[in-house]
């Protein structure tokens, strides 16, 4: 069914899971947008924590779906399948959003932009008690400065056409935690995303939600595949085709960045990074050699051992 530009209906889902703290904020940041037509669902993945009790008030409100614990890709699979809008997004249940004209601005997007696929604003970082960290101010982005430059910022406030989450088949549930970022880069292969300037979306940084080094491994594996998929799609644009070994060893650089620095796990992400595409990673690979801890060499993988002394004797 094609969108119509005047008439557009937005479906707002909260997955939510053990987030009393935070869930109200969110709910009243969505039902005080200006836009007329918002169908709002809060999907409780069988929280503990008296999330319940907090959404009660506005059960008139919003559509509440509670439902034992299966996740939060499968909870906002399942957001997808039970809601009714034109356009579709994603609000997380500690993440609010910053504008109460936010999905009016998205409309408006759409409008302007009637090719566009999906839309995403800039987007403002906060503390547990809502003070701003950091303002992030976001490019346009396209499959391609998404796959080369891979420090794509698209997160909070992405709202969707429903056909095209249908073409691309929701989010991928084997993905434990780059989901979101998944769906992005399936959007622009297949067609135009557009950004929306202005900052109307947060993402809540936890105190308590520290990076472990087990959840940065499983991260740095999850954007790598991310890549790799990408570049094998047939989508892909015809003339990145000569730039796929550089642009995923790009990919292998950076995820390293999400393990622990100076660990095993660390180095294995820059030894495949050499492996494919040496000359991207050859100039920060000498400086990174030289800073290897003598405890940590004898448990680097073998290439990657002869690689570092090549390098270090060229340099």
């Amino acid at each position: 069914m094609k969108v119509g530009m005047d008439k557009m209906k937005f479906s707002v889902i909260t997955p939510v899971y053990n987030q009393a703290r935070f869930i109200e904020e969110t709910i009243r940041s969505v039902l005080n947008q200006d836009y007329p037509d918002i169908e709002y669902l809060v999907l409780d993945d069988g929280s503990t924590d008296g999330t319940q009790e907090i959404v009660r008030p506005y059960f008139d409100k919003v559509k509440y779906i509670r439902h034992e614990n299966i996740g939060e890709s499968r909870t906002v699979n399942k957001g997808y399948k039970l809601c009714s809008g034109d356009i579709v997004g994603v609000v997380n249940s500690d993440d609010p959003l910053f504008a109460p004209d936010a999905i009016s601005r998205m409309a408006d997007c759409f409008r302007e932009n009637p090719d566009t696929l999906a839309v995403y604003p800039d987007w403002v970082s906060i503390d547990e008690s809502g003070n701003v960290l950091d303002w992030l101010e976001l490019p346009q982005y396209s499959i391609e400065t998404m796959l080369k430059e891979f420090n794509v910022m698209i997160g909070p406030g992405m709202f969707i056409k429903r056909t095209a989450l249908e073409s691309i088949g929701y989010r991928n549930e084997s993905l434990k935690y780059t989901g979101d970022l998944d769906v992005s880069f399936r959007l622009a292969l297949l067609g135009k995303i557009s950004h929306v300037k202005g900052f109307l979306a947060t993402h809540r940084v936890h105190g308590q939600a520290a990076s472990s080094v087990g959840k940065g491994i499983v991260m740095a594996e999850e954007v790598a595949r991310l890549c790799k998929v990408s570049l094998e799609s047939p989508l892909l644009p015809r003339h990145l085709l000569p730039e796929k070994n550089k642009i995923l060893g790009q990919a292998y650089f950076i995820s390293a960045h999400y393990t622990r620095k100076g660990g095993i796990d660390y180095y294995k992400q820059i030894a495949k990074a050499l492996r494919t595409d040496s000359s991207f990673v050859r100039k920060r690979l000498i400086g990174l050699a030289k800073t290897i801890p003598y405890r940590i060499w004898p448990h680097l993988p073998l290439i990657l051992r002869k690689n570092i002394k090549k390098l270090l004797k060229r340099s």
